[in-house]
């Protein structure tokens, strides 16, 4: 073929090709070069494909991007119940009882009393549980009295009484006293107050005194024998006054044995030692008794005692 015949051929397939094709408008620009279409279609269609499992191709590193505000955890939707729970009782505490056969806690030592006489106070009740109550005045005239029964879970029970009383004067000093007895009506115990009652006014209610007035170290316990005719006593007490205190030993007759004086130089609490000796022909249940009678209105004011038993 010859040159013109071949550049004629290349005029005619240029117009074929150009007839053929549809007509568009001018070309819109891209922001990539002509030369780099490829290459953005192969990597679109990849990233459209999902993930292998091995996880996806690494590829050239890019900057994290800031991390957000951490969200709370979802809060459920349905409150848990709560387990019932069963209320406990408050108890109210219930005061301990003193280590003595009775404590007087009101009135106090010269309290000054219109009637009634309130006592408060702890009591080891007596035989058949009673506690006698009683109210005398100056001259040792009975002139109120109450025989009660207390009934306490552990030894010393608590008293709460009114002792109505009228007296002719318009104030007189006067005695409460608070007795315990056995079956054989010993006392067992005896604490007493002195009070001033009053006619008329208001009452002036003072502290209690000393609780703990007398203990035994010999005998030690109660119900402890002894033999050969001899019975020895130590302790300790505080008394009421400087008139003497006596020790005694009361057979269940309730005749003496045998007496001792106990003299003491003050009112505080001091030490006493003495020997009390008895004859007796066979095992007698006795009681030892310390005393000390009242200074200012006739009768006792004050007993403490131990049960013993009496060998010959």
């Amino acid at each position: 073929m010859t040159k013109f015949s071949r550049t004629l051929w290349i005029i005619f397939l240029t117009v074929g090709l150009t007839a053929c094709g549809p007509r568009l408008g001018p070309p819109v620009p891209t922001p990539y070069p002509e030369w780099y279409l490829p290459t953005v279609i192969a990597l679109t269609a990849q990233a459209a494909l999902p993930p292998s499992p091995a996880g996806p191709e690494a590829g050239p590193s890019r900057p994290s991007p800031e991390p957000g505000p951490s969200l709370p955890p979802p809060t459920p939707t349905r409150t848990p119940i709560p387990p019932l729970q069963t209320s406990t009782p408050t108890q109210t505490p219930t005061p301990t009882p003193p280590p003595v056969p009775i404590e007087i806690t009101s009135p106090g030592p010269l309290s000054r009393i219109v009637s009634p006489l309130r006592l408060r106070g702890y009591v080891v009740p007596g035989d058949k549980n009673l506690v006698n109550v009683e109210l005398f005045g100056e001259d040792g005239r009975l002139i109120a009295q109450n025989l009660t029964r207390l009934y306490g879970s552990a030894g010393a029970a608590y008293i709460s009484l009114d002792l109505p009383f009228t007296i002719p004067l318009a104030a007189e000093l006067g005695r409460l006293q608070v007795t315990t007895s056995d079956q054989y009506g010993r006392p067992l115990a005896i604490v007493s107050v002195h009070v001033i009652l009053l006619s008329v006014g208001n009452s002036m209610i003072n502290p209690p005194g000393p609780a703990e007035r007398c203990v035994f170290f010999s005998p030690a316990k109660p119900g402890m024998t002894f033999r050969g005719g001899s019975l020895q006593v130590r302790g300790r007490f505080q008394p009421f006054s400087l008139e003497p205190a006596f020790l005694e030993l009361l057979d269940t007759s309730g005749k003496v044995l045998d007496s001792r004086p106990l003299t003491f130089s003050g009112l505080e609490m001091q030490s006493f030692a003495s020997t009390l000796t008895y004859s007796v022909s066979e095992p007698t249940s006795a009681l030892l008794i310390l005393r000390q009678s009242d200074h200012r209105i006739p009768g006792p004011f004050f007993v403490f005692s131990r049960d013993v038993t009496l060998l010959p």
